[in-house]
C-alpha cells in the first residue's frame, strides 16, 4: 500500500460578494433550502498565496503554488 498525503498552506480569505455566495448555492442546490446568498449564514472562502505539497514515502514531494 502506498500512503500519500497533502499539506495545504496559505491565507484563507472570506469572499463576501453576493455573486460568490450565489455561485456556491447554484453549484450545490440542495443547500438553497437552508441558506441564501444574502444572509449571514453563507460564507465563501478561498486561499490566497496558497501552496499544496504532495508527499509519499516512495516519491519526492511535489509542490503546486496557486
Amino acid at each position: 500500500m502506498h500512503y500519500r498525503w497533502v499539506r495545504v498552506e496559505g491565507k484563507v480569505v472570506r469572499d463576501d460578494r453576493i455573486e460568490a455566495k450565489q455561485s456556491l448555492l447554484d453549484a450545490y442546490p440542495e443547500l438553497k433550502g437552508m441558506y441564501s446568498a444574502d444572509d449571514d449564514n453563507t460564507d465563501v472562502l478561498y486561499f490566497e498565496n496558497a501552496k499544496a505539497t504532495f508527499y509519499s514515502f516512495t516519491d519526492k514531494p511535489r509542490v503546486i503554488e496557486f
